[in-house]
């Protein structure tokens, strides 16, 4: 009966040591670099859609500012960013909303301006011109920060 009794101790205190690292790897953030050729320098270069899709092709790690000419919202995020990055050196891409309004690159992106993060050639996220939730990230250099570096590491 002891014998018995021990082991269902065991396994009951086996079972709740799994659910909890289970549980702590579900809710762990994950951070990923970008690829290394994008640390070290700050700059936003504009792209077309081919180099963008060579970009993807290549599973490459990067954010992508999507931006629209004589837009003053886009203006405004775009001085967010330079000030980011001279805090952050980073080399970021810029292409114009119109550009790829009409590609499946970013399927449910609407509106403009709007940043999406690109982890080996995929969409980790993008800002939403209209979300309450983005606003923040929009409207200033910390809340930009906070976004994007819930998913990027910041210097390698």
């Amino acid at each position: 009966m002891k014998n018995r009794r021990s082991l269902i101790i065991i396994v009951v205190s086996f079972v709740v040591i799994l659910v909890a690292f289970a549980i702590i790897m579900l809710t762990r953030s994950y951070k990923f670099a970008l690829s290394s050729e994008y640390y070290g320098s700050a700059e936003v270069q504009d792209i077309n859609i081919d180099e963008l899709q060579s970009l993807i092709d290549g599973q490459k790690s990067f954010g992508l500012f999507i931006s629209q000419p004589a837009c003053q919202a886009s203006a405004d995020l775009e001085k967010n960013l330079d000030v980011f990055l001279e805090t952050y050196p980073l080399k970021l891409y810029e292409i114009s909303f119109s550009t790829i309004k009409d590609s499946n690159i970013i399927p449910d992106l609407k509106f403009y301006p709007s940043f999406a993060i690109f982890y080996n050639g995929r969409v980790v996220d993008f800002l939403e011109a209209d979300s309450d939730e983005d606003a923040a990230a929009y409207t200033s250099v910390d809340g930009f920060e906070d976004w994007f570096s819930g998913y990027v590491e910041l210097s390698i």
